[in-house]
């Protein structure tokens, strides 16, 4: 450690060789700086094990040099020190060699060595009274060391600390310019003055007693003690002699106010930790707790006092045990994380799911502790399995529903290729997934251009939601019919993740409706006939529709028959018994049969005229409501006919009745004139015989 050294360097040799031996042999980072330069000077040991940096690398490197801290931070630490001359404690990051970033609190002393100023930084990561009490026995030597060269004056005068002395009769005999700065006098004005004649209102107060009790007993004593008048405390010790005494002190008011604040600060920590919902625990190296949150008492109903300082490991079940021990030991050594979820049964109680969160932390001194905190997550599991069987339901209903599933990414990456999926293009989810869109040719030639203005409203953000009709390819190449149900999610900031689309083949409904467009074509030619005549009735009997061609036959306006039933209208005589038989028959039939085909019928009209109709009765759903259909066919001119026919057949039987009548005459006579002619044959026959007979006579 080179230190320049003035003159007097044999007089503070033994200064200077307690301080280097104090500084390097500390297990506290320590590094001193010339306030002049900046630069290193000397570092210790700690300090090289800590950052990484040896000490040849660090030496009149500066500590922007070496990018421990920020250069926001250099600057901030250089204000206070110009300012104050001191720092008890600057939180900040500071970075390694091998690259990582430590948090740590910096103190810095400004001190004076050989009568140059040098920066004394301490890197701790320890509770601030490790500080002051390594400053505290420094100062302790120095005063031995002041003291046994007889109050050397440079030295006492370059201090930082008060140091005065008094004679037995407790007048001053010496005061540096510290204690005079901190007396608020000067120390002239001090010499050979009576202490408690100066500060009478001190008599009676701690200071008054010890100095008192030192002198009396020639035992050193040291203590703190607070002023009231001037708001300061101050730390004395006061070391006799056969002369009188010899008075240390400090002005310790900040160091207290740190105290009080680190007090304030631990209390601060304690409610932050117990307010912290899940348990939070601290191990040491055998895995005994060291410190626990209130939650960690009420998670396994202990009181703390019965928690620190056990492993609680004998209070659950060996296999649960040697689990969580096996943990503890890995992450104490090896450093790594270590998050599991594993069962807890704490003295035969319920078991439990917890997740446990584990860290090391080692401390300056080397002494490795375990850090973890605990969550009961019990009621997740519970949850997480309920939502886990839900989705399982709802893929098997999904699987099972009519909808194909086809999710794509924001490129129309297909990301899912449900069951029905592939029954109803054809393709595996092991073929389909990973394909673009295009890849599979699926859609119709002719609907492209539909496609891509859907797509793209989506794609864009213009809807979030859209439907669309289309013909798609199947694997085969058979062309279907498909309803398209599509969706998108979007992140926060707008930007699509995926889509997601519900395909609904629709092949058989759009089949079905082409033919029943058809039909309806064709009916709706048929109803507009000129001949039949068509009417549909609702359940009431009313008339819904009716063509021309009926209005026509029965003698009535279209307008005039619509919404009216036939005895409103007035369309036939009820009182005609043939009518009524008529409209028993009718509707009796169908009732039974649920139609009626082709019924001949003779009503007696509005008007007086017969109407002879063949008439039939068909059901029919429309809208959802039960209607009739009725077909009439006029056939009045073709009764007439029938009826003009039988006349003649009638009359033609007449006749031919009379003819065979005559004709049966007229055969009784040819057969009785045929009995003569045959009589006549056989006598003509007989005298042929005689004749030939008598001839033969001859």
């Amino acid at each position: 450690m080179k230190i320049p050294k003035d003159s007097n360097e044999n007089s503070k040799e033994e200064e200077m060789n307690f301080f280097v031996s104090l500084f390097q042999n500390s297990p506290i980072p320590k590094t001193i700086s010339s306030v002049t330069t900046k630069k290193y000077v000397f570092v210790n040991s700690a300090w090289e094990t800590f950052t990484g940096y040896s000490n040849s690398e660090a030496i009149n490197k500066t500590v922007y040099g070496l990018e421990l801290v920020s250069i926001e931070d250099g600057a901030l630490i250089r204000e206070k020190l110009l300012k104050n001359k001191e720092i008890i404690s600057y939180k900040c990051s500071i970075k390694l060699k091998n690259g990582l970033v430590k948090k740590v609190s910096l103190s810095f002393y400004v001190i004076v060595l050989n009568g140059e100023e040098f920066v004394l930084n301490t890197i701790n990561n320890l509770e601030r009274q490790s500080i002051y009490k390594e400053k505290q026995v420094l100062n302790k030597k120095k005063e031995q060391v002041l003291l046994a060269q007889n109050f050397n004056v440079d030295s006492i005068e370059s201090m930082t600390d008060g140091f005065l002395s008094l004679n037995n009769d407790w007048n001053y005999t010496y005061v540096n310019k510290s204690a005079a700065f901190m007396l608020g006098r000067k120390a002239e004005d001090l010499i050979g003055k009576h202490i408690w004649t100066e500060f009478p209102e001190i008599v009676g107060l701690p200071f008054y007693t010890n100095y008192h009790k030192a002198a009396d007993t020639q035992q050193i004593i040291s203590f703190e003690n607070y002023y009231h008048p001037w708001d300061r405390w101050f730390d004395n010790r006061v070391i006799p002699s056969k002369d009188g005494v010899s008075v240390f002190f400090q002005d310790i008011t900040e160091r207290k106010k740190a105290r009080e604040l680190l007090i304030k600060n631990q209390k601060y920590l304690d409610n932050i930790i117990n307010n912290i919902g899940d348990p939070l625990m601290v191990k040491d190296s055998e895995s005994r707790l060291l410190l626990v949150n209130d939650a960690f008492c009420s998670f396994f109903n202990l009181p703390k006092d019965d928690i620190i300082g056990k492993t609680l490991a004998e209070d659950v079940p060996q296999d649960e045990r040697d689990g969580f021990l096996k943990i503890d030991r890995e992450v104490l050594l090896t450093g790594v994380e270590n998050i599991n979820e594993e069962t807890f049964t704490f003295k035969g109680q319920e078991k439990r799911i917890i997740s446990t969160k584990k860290t090391r932390f080692t401390d300056d001194a080397g002494n490795k502790f375990l850090i973890g905190i605990i969550r009961d997550i019990t009621e997740r599991k519970k949850a997480e399995e309920e939502i886990m069987m839900a989705h399982q339901r709802l893929t098997t209903h999904l699987n099972n529903s009519p909808l194909a599933i086809i999710e794509w990414d924001k490129d129309l990456i297909i990301q899912k290729w449900s069951t029905k999926a592939k029954n109803i293009f054809g393709w595996e989810e092991s073929e389909a997934v990973g394909k673009h869109f295009n890849d599979l040719n699926m859609v119709y030639e002719d609907d492209v251009e539909a496609i891509t203005v859907i797509a793209n409203e989506l794609m864009g953000g213009e809807v979030k939601n859209n439907k669309i009709v289309n013909r798609n390819y199947t694997k085969t190449k058979k062309v279907i019919y498909c309803e398209w149900y599509n969706s998108v999610l979007q992140s926060p900031d707008g930007q699509i993740e995926t889509i997601f689309s519900l395909v609904h083949d629709i092949t058989g409904r759009v089949t079905m409706e082409m033919s029943l467009k058809e039909s309806e074509e064709k009916f709706s030619k048929a109803f507009k006939s000129n001949v039949i005549g068509k009417a549909i009735l609702n359940k009431e009997k009313k008339i819904v529709e009716v063509n021309e061609a009926l209005a026509n036959m029965v003698g009535f306006k279209r307008e005039n028959m619509l919404n009216k039933t036939a005895e409103e209208i007035g369309l036939f005589n009820l009182d005609d018994i043939n009518n009524l038989e008529n409209e028993k028959l009718l509707w009796s039939q169908f009732s039974e049969k649920g139609y009626v085909s082709n019924i001949e019928l003779k009503y007696l009209m509005h008007d007086g005229r017969f109407l002879f109709i063949s008439i039939s009765l068909q059901a029919l759903q429309l809208h959802g409501e039960e209607h009739v259909l009725i077909t009439v066919l006029d056939i009045t001119e073709k009764k007439i006919a029938e009826a003009e026919l039988e006349n003649h057949r009638n009359n033609l039987e007449e006749l031919v009745k009379i003819r065979t009548e005559e004709v049966n005459v007229k055969n009784v006579e040819l057969q009785r004139m045929n009995k003569l002619f045959v009589g006549r044959e056989l006598k003509m026959k007989e005298l042929k015989n005689i004749i030939k007979e008598l001839q033969s006579k001859k």
